[in-house]
């Protein structure tokens, strides 16, 4: 079982100058936790909605087989910059001010999936086991 609360204090150390924000999602596209950034000025939007639309293209790109074994992915925007690692069978998701550097960003993402891998494989694990039984 994943404890949204654990998890989102996790995801909130990597909050800092530049960093707006952390979520993690299913492959789905279901927000599981988030240390949030809907409190941003200017609309910077609902993590939901972010999380459905990065799960989408990551799932394109998986079809499309754009690029074989897919592990992370960076997508640089007007107002801000996603980097979305995939962990066990869940998405990762820093997002960050356009103007934030590139390699600060990418470093707190590793080091955080580094850091949840094998939790959140352990988890994912049980969960598969728990459908199969269903």
């Amino acid at each position: 079982m994943l404890k949204e609360k654990a998890v989102a204090d996790v995801l909130n150390q990597v909050r800092s100058d530049g960093i707006q924000g952390a979520f993690l999602i299913d492959r789905e596209g279901l927000l599981l936790a988030k240390s949030t950034y809907d409190e941003e000025p200017e609309g910077s939007g609902d993590p939901s909605v972010s999380a459905a639309l990065i799960s989408y293209t990551w799932d394109t790109f998986e079809r499309q087989e754009v690029l074989s074994g897919l592990y992370e992915m960076t997508l640089e925007f007007e107002k801000g910059i996603f980097v979305i690692t995939r962990i066990a069978n869940m998405l990762l998701v820093i997002r960050a001010s356009p103007d934030t550097p590139l390699g600060l960003v990418r470093q707190k993402n590793t080091a955080l999936a580094n850091y949840l891998l094998v939790p959140l494989s352990i988890v994912s694990n049980l969960q598969f086991q728990s459908d199969i039984v269903d």
